[in-house]
Protein backbone atom coordinates (compact mmCIF):
# COMPACT_ATOMS: atom_id res chain seq x y z
CA UNK A 1 0.00 0.00 0.00
CA UNK A 2 1.31 3.41 -1.05
CA UNK A 3 -0.10 7.22 -0.41
CA UNK A 4 2.59 9.38 -2.37
CA UNK A 5 2.46 12.85 -2.88
CA UNK A 6 3.68 13.72 -6.85
CA UNK A 7 6.53 11.80 -7.84
CA UNK A 8 7.57 11.06 -3.64
CA UNK A 9 8.36 7.17 -2.50
CA UNK A 10 9.37 5.95 0.68
CA UNK A 11 10.71 2.66 0.85
CA UNK A 12 11.35 0.42 3.82
CA UNK A 13 14.12 -2.58 3.75
CA UNK A 14 13.85 -4.80 6.91
CA UNK A 15 17.37 -6.54 7.72
CA UNK A 16 15.83 -9.72 7.57
CA UNK A 17 12.91 -11.23 6.12
CA UNK A 18 11.27 -13.04 9.23
CA UNK A 19 11.03 -12.19 12.28
CA UNK A 20 10.09 -13.74 15.69
CA UNK A 21 8.18 -12.27 18.90
CA UNK A 22 10.50 -10.47 21.54
CA UNK A 23 12.99 -9.83 18.56
CA UNK A 24 14.23 -6.81 17.53
CA UNK A 25 12.78 -5.52 14.11
CA UNK A 26 15.19 -3.39 12.14
CA UNK A 27 16.15 -1.97 8.90
CA UNK A 28 16.37 1.03 6.91
CA UNK A 29 13.57 4.05 5.54
CA UNK A 30 14.26 5.52 2.21
CA UNK A 31 12.65 9.10 1.51
CA UNK A 32 12.64 9.58 -2.13
CA UNK A 33 11.21 12.90 -2.75
CA UNK A 34 10.43 14.95 -5.70
CA UNK A 35 11.32 18.11 -4.03
CA UNK A 36 12.29 19.09 -0.76
CA UNK A 37 9.54 18.54 1.85
CA UNK A 38 8.62 20.56 5.72
CA UNK A 39 7.18 17.83 7.56
CA UNK A 40 6.12 17.12 11.45
CA UNK A 41 8.10 13.69 11.35
CA UNK A 42 8.82 10.32 10.00
CA UNK A 43 7.34 7.49 11.63
CA UNK A 44 7.41 3.61 11.68
CA UNK A 45 5.25 1.58 13.86
CA UNK A 46 5.23 -2.58 13.63
CA UNK A 47 1.39 -3.82 13.34
CA UNK A 48 -1.27 -6.62 12.90
CA UNK A 49 -4.39 -6.71 11.21
CA UNK A 50 -6.80 -9.40 11.42
CA UNK A 51 -10.25 -10.59 12.51
CA UNK A 52 -11.41 -12.26 15.28
CA UNK A 53 -11.62 -16.04 14.92
CA UNK A 54 -15.33 -16.70 13.64
CA UNK A 55 -15.99 -13.03 12.97
CA UNK A 56 -16.39 -11.20 9.74
CA UNK A 57 -14.92 -7.78 11.33
CA UNK A 58 -11.13 -6.80 10.19
CA UNK A 59 -9.41 -4.31 12.51
CA UNK A 60 -5.81 -3.01 12.72
CA UNK A 61 -3.87 -2.99 16.08
CA UNK A 62 -1.37 -0.53 16.35
CA UNK A 63 1.73 -2.72 18.51
CA UNK A 64 4.87 -0.85 18.08
CA UNK A 65 5.17 2.94 16.68
CA UNK A 66 8.43 5.09 16.82
CA UNK A 67 9.14 8.60 15.79
CA UNK A 68 12.58 8.36 13.78
CA UNK A 69 12.93 11.99 13.14
CA UNK A 70 10.97 15.36 13.81
CA UNK A 71 10.18 18.45 12.43
CA UNK A 72 11.99 19.97 9.72
CA UNK A 73 12.29 19.64 6.03
CA UNK A 74 13.31 16.44 4.36
CA UNK A 75 15.53 16.97 1.52
CA UNK A 76 15.21 14.88 -2.24
CA UNK A 77 16.94 11.51 -0.44
CA UNK A 78 17.49 10.39 3.03
CA UNK A 79 17.91 7.06 4.58
CA UNK A 80 17.38 6.72 8.40
CA UNK A 81 17.64 3.25 10.29
CA UNK A 82 15.06 1.88 12.76
CA UNK A 83 14.74 -0.77 15.51
CA UNK A 84 11.69 -1.82 17.01
CA UNK A 85 11.00 -4.66 19.45
CA UNK A 86 8.42 -6.74 19.01
CA UNK A 87 6.25 -7.58 21.62
CA UNK A 88 7.03 -11.48 23.04
CA UNK A 89 3.05 -12.09 23.06
CA UNK A 90 1.77 -11.68 20.12
CA UNK A 91 -2.66 -11.84 19.89
CA UNK A 92 -3.22 -15.52 19.72
CA UNK A 93 -7.25 -15.25 19.45
CA UNK A 94 -7.05 -13.68 16.24
CA UNK A 95 -5.67 -14.52 12.92
CA UNK A 96 -3.09 -12.09 11.97
CA UNK A 97 -1.15 -10.78 8.78
CA UNK A 98 2.04 -8.57 10.22
CA UNK A 99 3.16 -5.31 8.58
CA UNK A 100 5.91 -2.67 9.12
CA UNK A 101 4.88 1.07 8.26
CA UNK A 102 6.48 4.02 7.35
CA UNK A 103 5.06 7.64 6.53
CA UNK A 104 6.11 11.20 6.38
CA UNK A 105 3.98 13.42 8.57
CA UNK A 106 3.16 16.18 5.69
CA UNK A 107 0.92 19.03 7.61
CA UNK A 108 -2.10 20.12 5.32
CA UNK A 109 -1.42 17.47 2.58
CA UNK A 110 -1.68 14.10 1.86
CA UNK A 111 1.38 12.25 4.14
CA UNK A 112 3.82 9.59 2.42
CA UNK A 113 2.99 6.22 3.28
CA UNK A 114 4.19 3.26 2.39
CA UNK A 115 3.26 -0.66 4.00
CA UNK A 116 4.94 -3.72 3.75
CA UNK A 117 3.69 -7.26 4.76
CA UNK A 118 6.75 -9.27 7.51
CA UNK A 119 7.08 -12.65 7.90
CA UNK A 120 6.54 -13.87 11.31
CA UNK A 121 7.97 -17.17 12.59
CA UNK A 122 5.86 -18.40 15.10
CA UNK A 123 3.98 -16.10 16.09
CA UNK A 124 1.26 -17.70 17.69
CA UNK A 125 3.48 -19.97 19.69
CA UNK A 126 3.29 -19.22 23.52
CA UNK A 127 6.68 -17.91 24.60
CA UNK A 128 8.26 -19.39 28.22
CA UNK A 129 9.02 -16.62 30.33
CA UNK A 130 12.53 -16.88 32.37
CA UNK A 131 9.58 -17.54 35.98
CA UNK A 132 8.19 -20.42 33.54
CA UNK A 133 11.49 -21.91 32.01
CA UNK A 134 12.68 -21.74 35.69
CA UNK A 135 9.79 -23.99 37.08
CA UNK A 136 10.57 -26.43 34.42
CA UNK A 137 13.88 -26.80 35.26
CA UNK A 138 13.06 -26.78 39.02
CA UNK A 139 10.76 -29.65 38.05
CA UNK A 140 13.26 -31.49 35.92
CA UNK A 141 15.92 -31.60 38.75
CA UNK A 142 13.34 -32.60 41.52
CA UNK A 143 12.56 -35.47 39.39
CA UNK A 144 16.29 -36.52 39.53
CA UNK A 145 16.53 -36.17 42.85
CA UNK A 146 13.37 -38.14 43.71
CA UNK A 147 14.67 -40.86 41.49
CA UNK A 148 18.39 -40.59 43.08
CA UNK A 149 16.61 -40.61 46.53
CA UNK A 150 15.15 -44.10 45.76
CA UNK A 151 18.00 -46.00 44.04
CA UNK A 152 21.21 -44.93 45.85
CA UNK A 153 19.74 -43.67 49.37
CA UNK A 154 17.18 -46.64 49.59
CA UNK A 155 13.97 -44.43 50.97
CA UNK A 156 11.23 -46.42 51.20
CA UNK A 157 8.68 -47.42 48.13
CA UNK A 158 5.82 -45.74 49.54
CA UNK A 159 7.06 -42.53 50.52
CA UNK A 160 8.75 -42.69 46.81
CA UNK A 161 5.57 -43.12 45.62
CA UNK A 162 4.11 -40.30 47.52
CA UNK A 163 6.59 -37.88 46.49
CA UNK A 164 6.40 -39.17 43.22
CA UNK A 165 2.48 -38.51 42.96
CA UNK A 166 3.16 -34.86 44.07
CA UNK A 167 5.54 -34.20 41.78
CA UNK A 168 3.11 -35.56 38.97
CA UNK A 169 0.36 -33.05 40.32
CA UNK A 170 2.39 -30.15 40.72
CA UNK A 171 3.07 -31.10 36.94
CA UNK A 172 0.03 -30.88 35.47
CA UNK A 173 -1.49 -27.77 37.68
CA UNK A 174 1.10 -26.28 35.62
CA UNK A 175 0.65 -27.63 32.69
CA UNK A 176 -2.79 -26.66 32.92
CA UNK A 177 -1.84 -23.24 33.68
CA UNK A 178 -0.26 -22.57 30.49
CA UNK A 179 -2.70 -24.35 28.55
CA UNK A 180 -5.35 -22.03 30.02
CA UNK A 181 -2.57 -19.03 29.98
CA UNK A 182 -2.02 -19.72 25.96
CA UNK A 183 -5.67 -20.57 25.25
CA UNK A 184 -7.69 -18.35 22.96
CA UNK A 185 -10.35 -16.05 24.62
CA UNK A 186 -13.54 -15.16 23.85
Amino acid sequence: MDKMPGASRIEILPDRKEYSPGEKLTGTVQLRLAKPMPARGLHVSFFGTGGVLGNEGIHEDFLVTAKLTGRRTYSTYEVHTFSLSIPCELPTTKVYTYYIKAWLDVPVRLDALRVIKVDMAHAHAPVATPGEFHFLTMFVVCALALASAYFVSGISFHLFIVLLLVLIAVGLFYTLYIARRFSPRP
